[in-house]
């Protein structure tokens, strides 16, 4: 499996930079999917501009956390922002999570504005109802077996091939998929004071676990600018549209600072 570059001290270990850009202005933090890591992000700063510096948060139990038991908390993820932006405390920030990344970077935007720490200046949520607007309910995926499991996992198009045809990669990446999964379900959403900063949420217009409704309903969570982008595509619709894509990102970006 592909390891970005990464520091491996501290909570450092968190934060992964495949090109570091020390004289940018402004950080993006990147929350994976479920069972996913740092590398779904690994091609993003050759896409963006140079103003703007890409780091992938690495979860326990991933890649060069391998080692780690694979669980996680939004508190943890928020010390670990917070952490790594001590050398950089003049820069902006955003945060951006695709599927269970989005709930998570929403959890961690909502800390940071709790506990006057560095306020995100932007949040795009993607791939991601609103958990208390759910259209779309999953089974308890967390329970299946494991041939279940990694069949959900292909059938949501989250699963590389490579992967698939591996047995032996099985043993890392399904206790990973299992423990994100039950993360989500047995988050709890708990209402609050919406946040200050502008939310961008993004799907893909064929993605059979995201709806409209689903979507809108993140427009509560802010008192700022709210916009809904939805491109071609199924619940990776970045995949095949990541110019586009990171495109309106950057856009939202050059808007919100």
């Amino acid at each position: 499996m592909t390891t970005p570059h990464a520091s491996t001290t501290g909570a450092s270990r968190s934060m992964v930079r495949t090109a570091p850009r020390p004289d940018a202005h402004t950080t993006l933090y990147c929350l994976p999917h479920a069972g996913g890591a740092a590398s779904a992000y690994r091609d993003w700063s050759t896409q963006l501009p140079a103003w703007l510096e890409v780091v992938a948060v690495q979860l326990p139990g991933r890649e060069h956390r391998v080692a780690e038991p694979p669980t996680f908390s939004p508190e943890d993820t928020a010390a670990a922002v917070e952490a790594d932006l001590s050398a950089h405390p003049d820069r902006s920030i955003v945060l951006f999570g695709h599927s269970m990344g989005g709930l998570l970077a929403f959890e961690v935007a909502r800390l940071l504005a709790r506990d006057g720490g560095p306020a995100p200046t932007g949040l795009f949520v993607s791939g991601s109802e609103h958990p208390a607007a759910k259209e779309h309910t999953d089974p308890a995926v967390s329970q299946l077996s494991d041939p279940e499991l990694l069949d959900w996992a292909v059938a949501l198009g989250g699963m590389p091939a490579w992967v698939v045809a591996e047995p032996q990669m099985h043993e890392l990446v399904l206790p990973i998929l299992r423990a994100d999964c039950a993360w989500l379900e047995n988050h709890v959403y708990r209402a609050a004071a919406p946040l200050a900063c502008p939310i961008t949420v993004m799907a893909g217009e064929a993605d059979p676990h995201v709806g409209i409704t689903g979507l809108r309903a993140w427009q509560m969570e802010t008192t700022g600018n709210f916009r809904m982008r939805r491109h071609p595509g199924g619940h990776f619709y970045a995949d095949d549209k990541l110019p586009e894509v990171l495109g309106g990102v950057a856009d939202d970006v050059r808007g919100w600072l």
